[in-house]
């Protein structure tokens, strides 16, 4: 088994938060470690490092996330690893149905890390699939994606460029 530097130890602290995700009153609760969430989400260390209801409740609500989202979310904050293949996977498109909302959770939480992560299992993702799948993916997507970002988001200009990127001149 491989040894690393102390260096690469993450900081949980002692204190955990709740973070409930989901619509009312079919949320998703969970408890996540605070130091290392507001390590990583710029959104989270604004929520919690003031005197908001949210910092003195120690919950969280994301209602319009997707708790599959934050469930991939939080796997990667304790393990650098996206869980995005599914147990059941029935085709090479079930992986992006996990990545796309993934990604547009962290853009919601504006960690920028995990937005890379998510965007370069993406191009993995775009790299194997077979094209009929990527030409219908690609259009799903990419209108949930614009119904849900604003005109500047990162997310969007990477799925303009996937999309030019898979064109050919037979379109």
């Amino acid at each position: 088994m491989p040894v690393f530097s102390e260096s690469r130890m993450l900081d949980l602290g002692t204190e955990v938060i709740a973070v409930r995700v989901g619509p009312e009153p079919n949320h998703t609760d969970f408890t996540i470690h605070e130091t290392l969430i507001r390590k990583s989400s710029p959104f989270f260390e604004k929520s919690l490092g003031n005197k908001w209801r949210k910092a003195q409740e120690r919950v969280v609500r994301l209602p319009t996330c997707s708790a599959s989202a934050f469930s991939l979310y939080m796997q990667w904050l304790y393990t650098n690893r996206l869980h995005a293949i599914p147990k059941d996977a029935s085709g090479s498109t079930s992986e992006l149905a996990n990545l796309v909302p993934a990604c547009l959770l962290g853009e919601y939480l504006q960690d920028i890390s995990f937005q890379d992560h998510v965007m370069d299992a993406i191009i993995e993702w775009k790299k194997k699939a077979k094209r009929p799948d990527c030409e219908r993916i690609t259009e799903i997507w990419v209108k949930i994606i614009y119904s849900q970002t604003n005109e500047i988001s990162p997310l969007r200009l990477f799925f303009a460029n996937l999309v030019a990127w898979h064109t050919t001149h037979e379109w």
